[in-house]
């Protein structure tokens, strides 16, 4: 096994929405690792099987729990460990599960294994399992590697979504904040939340009861949509991705993608309902269930004043200063110049007042020590 010297993990085994569910706590982490296993007949498919190389004893407890025997796929998904792990310890239990993964994935395990059979999902996108069950296999480019997929059962519901949607245990995130913790793991990972978003709102399509990731709690029911929802809120940019094109002298910027974000970050603070009025009327169309830009007649960074001084015009300056830290780190992460509305004077002091009510604030407290 991949670690022979690991404290004994602490397994527990439990059935959800008919699914065998597998997760495994070792000592110091607080992140528990799951391996999940569904059935058909007498046929069943495994996900997430890397938990499974940590010890024997987990081996031993999955194997009491789902009957290996019964194994007849194996769902690999690119970020897992090598093939010639899975081989040896599925060699020597005798198990030999047909690989379902991406034709890239398939290829690098055939350099080390040309013996073991394949399904490759790039074709079909999804795996019949009998007329009445099928698996459908979804892509997260660039969530791990450009390949990436995730695999969703239409029977139970249920969402295997291998790295997307865990809950890693990161250092300074608290415990009991698993959607912030899951938040920053997915900002480590991916480009840009504009590689997040189109994902989330293609999963809103589905029914989903259940999502069980490589690491971190299930998400259950009650709490899939909130979790969607949060995760499409988020704003963050870790590449030029905004920046269609530059010259030396010159860059051209998607100001739609821009100003969505901005949309976003509103969504995240106040209700639709008091959004949407906002942009009736004016050049700027807002779909009204994505709360995204769908059509407009200004042109580049017109589109982006306007849109700020249509905020201000129909919500005052309050709206623009709770807008001024992101519009900020836009302006110094791209080189955007910040629209003129905020170069106003109504605007301008407006901030100086919450300057100086700050120090204010800050003085009565020292008084009142």
């Amino acid at each position: 096994m991949a670690d022979k010297n690991r404290t004994n993990p602490i397994i527990k085994c439990s059935l959800i929405n008919g699914n065998r569910i597998i997760s495994i706590e070792s000592e110091g982490e607080k992140s528990p690792r799951n391996v999940a296993v569904i059935q058909d007949g007498n046929q069943s498919v495994l996900f997430q099987a890397n938990q499974l190389l940590t010890s024997e004893k987990v081996f031993e407890t999955f194997g009491q729990s789902a009957e290996p025997s019964s194994i007849k796929y194996l769902v690999f998904y690119p970020t897992e460990f090598l093939p010639t792990d899975f081989m040896k310890v599925f060699g020597a239990h005798n198990l030999r599960p047909t690989i379902v993964t991406d034709a890239a994935t398939a290829a690098t395990w055939k350099e080390y294994s040309p013996e073991a059979e394949f399904f490759v999902i790039d074709e079909t996108m999804q795996l019949e399992l009998s007329p009445s069950h099928t698996l459908r296999f979804i892509r997260t480019p660039f969530f791990g590697s450009p390949n990436s997929f995730l695999a969703y059962d239409d029977t139970s519901h249920t969402i295997f979504s291998g790295d997307l949607f865990s809950c890693p245990r990161i250092p300074g995130t608290p415990d009991n904040d698993p959607l912030k913790t899951m938040a920053i793991a997915h900002e480590r990972i991916f480009p840009s939340s504009d590689f997040l978003k189109p994902l989330i709102k293609a999963l809103k399509k589905y029914e989903i009861d259940t999502i069980i990731p490589n690491f971190g709690p299930i998400i259950v029911k009650d709490d899939v949509r909130k979790t969607l929802d949060y995760l499409q809120t988020r704003f963050f940019y870790n590449s030029n991705i905004l920046v269609k094109s530059s010259t030396k002298n010159r860059r051209i910027y998607d100001y739609v993608t821009l100003g969505n974000q901005v949309l976003a970050h509103l969504k995240s603070l106040y209700k639709r309902e008091e959004i949407l009025p906002i942009f009736q009327g004016t050049p700027i169309t807002v779909d009204p269930e994505t709360m995204e830009i769908t059509g407009t007649l200004l042109p580049g960074y017109k589109l982006w004043n306007q849109l700020f001084e249509i905020i201000f015009n129909k919500k005052g300056p309050d709206w623009l200063v709770v807008l001024e830290p992101m519009v900020n780190k836009l302006s110094r992460t791209y080189n955007i110049k910040k629209p003129v509305v905020y170069q106003s004077s109504l605007i301008t002091s407006k901030f100086e007042n919450i300057a100086l009510q700050s120090k204010v604030n800050y003085l009565q407290d020292n008084l009142d020590r």
